[in-house]
């Protein structure tokens, strides 16, 4: 649930299992100035839970006019019809790892696992690898690959890269991560991308990014305490315009 425009945060319920008829019977409550409210929109968005995969999306419910639909003094039950989500082009999905060091000044970023590739090869099938590139202020500083799987459409890597990343450098860092099609005779073919860090042009992106270093407002330092911080991604069928033919930072 998101109080639109404002996507920053979010309320989600419990998870109704093996229903087509759930009930939650949750309250949410969010953080506004009611004479922001006839400016805003209520957004409820539906997903069928999975736990190896992302979860499925059912539908979507936008809420306008809220004033129209009560005083917002008292409680108002409303019904309204759930939108089916549109058919989208489907790269397949990877899942990622965030975890910030600020005693070391490193990040740490682990690629999990793959799923839904698409095959590039005659025979069905592809040769996926990831790699992962670190650019600050517009400039390529550092690029990391994983392992290549043979053969593998839902290849599982659970391997971590490391990166060199002072504080004072993640507002202008964006990491730009690609799942690559092996090729032995030619260029190796790009699979799907996805960036991560606030110039992200998907909220899953933002989103990893900022709660990632959600805990250094906090003045959360302790190492042990920290964990990684995983999210799915949809990845897209091409480089972003912005983070293509990015040149080498001059050292």
């Amino acid at each position: 649930m998101y109080l639109l425009p404002e996507r920053r945060n979010h309320c989600k319920t419990r998870i109704c299992k093996k229903s087509l008829d759930p009930e939650f019977n949750e309250m949410f409550s969010f953080d506004v100035p009611f004479n922001s409210l006839s400016g805003r929109m209520l957004q409820f968005t539906v997903y069928d839970f999975d736990r190896f995969t992302r979860h499925g999306l059912i539908g979507n419910v936008i809420m306008r006019d809220l004033f129209d639909k009560s005083d917002l003094y008292s409680w108002t039950e409303y019904t309204m019809q759930i939108v089916g989500s549109q058919e989208k082009n489907d790269f397949g999905d990877l899942l990622l790892y965030l975890l910030y060091s600020p005693n070391e000044q490193k990040l740490y970023v682990t690629v999990a696992k793959a799923y839904n590739l698409r095959p590039m090869d005659i025979t069905g099938a592809s040769d996926p690898y990831v790699k992962v590139e670190q650019i600050y202020r517009g400039k390529r500083v550092k690029l990391r690959k994983s392992s290549c799987k043979r053969a593998n459409l839902n290849p599982v890597y659970h391997e971590t890269l490391e990166y060199d990343l002072p504080l004072n450098q993640v507002a202008e860092t964006n990491l730009l991560v690609q799942v690559m099609d092996w090729d032995r005779i030619g260029k190796d073919d790009l699979l799907g991308c996805c960036v991560l860090g606030k110039d992200s042009p998907t909220p899953e992106g933002r989103l990893q990014w900022e709660n990632c270093f959600l805990s250094m407002a906090q003045n959360d330092s302790n190492d042990q305490k920290r964990k990684p911080v995983g999210q799915w991604h949809s990845i897209l069928s091409d480089v972003p315009e912005q983070f293509r033919n990015i040149p080498k930072a001059k050292k």
